[in-house]
């Protein structure tokens, strides 16, 4: 039997092996080196990562518990394939947990930090950056000035695959939905600059409920 091609780099560390398998798996699921639905076999990843089945199975069953792989009995472990409903499921938890992070983000993010989020819709109507990686900076940038470490775990893996981007791709597919984020977007930079927690907690609500009705009807 033909084996696949290599798409994974060994590992030539032996210092936290289960953490570099872990990073290694993880970058080739959500940048779209393992595509949806492709099987994880452990002796390919064996001879594929040159290390032994425990860090590989430990990475798997972190992957697993993270959502990005599918660990079936008798049939192997799979690059998780998301449904719809699991895409609005997604949606409705980051509504939620990045509405916290912008609340929490309001007294922190310096005029520079709030002048880049403005820059990131500039690059877009310059014709500089597609739609779905300004609005993926710009959520990122709220995030990560929330202070809250778990937090940022919690949305990170929330987001991070590959399948949830082209999902949030297709719901920017419309002229007229990507203006309304862009107004969306504007709202919420005008209570960052107010100072407004609950203000932009309810702004990035309501910008994430409206993504959820876009895809809803997709």
């Amino acid at each position: 039997m033909q084996k696949r091609p290599r798409v994974l780099k060994r590992i030539h560390t032996i210092r936290d092996l289960r953490g570099e398998v872990y990073k290694i798996l993880r970058n080739g699921i959500t940048s779209g080196e393992l595509q949806p639905g492709a099987r994880l076999k452990e002796n390919d990843l064996v001879d594929e990562l040159a290390v032994s089945r425990t860090p590989i199975r430990e990475a798997l069953n972190q992957l697993s518990k993270e959502g990005l792989v599918e660990i079936i009995p008798r049939k192997g472990t799979f690059v998780k394939r998301w449904t719809k409903h699991e895409a609005l499921e997604v949606l409705f938890l980051r509504e939620a947990l990045e509405g916290l992070a912008g609340k929490l983000a309001a007294s922190k993010m310096t005029g520079e930090d709030i002048n880049e989020l403005e820059s990131f819709m500039a690059d877009y109507e310059r014709g500089s950056l597609e739609y779905v990686e300004a609005d993926k900076r710009f959520h990122e940038a709220i995030v990560n000035a929330c202070g809250m470490e778990r937090l940022k775990e919690l949305i990170r893996n929330l987001y991070d695959s590959l399948q949830m981007k082209k999902i949030l791709g297709l719901s920017f597919d419309d002229e007229e939905r990507i203006r309304e984020s862009m107004e969306e977007h504007r709202r919420i930079i005008q209570a960052l600059r107010t100072r407004d927690e609950d203000g932009v907690e309810q702004a990035i609500k309501d910008n994430f409920r409206k993504t959820r009705f876009v895809v809803e009807r997709i």
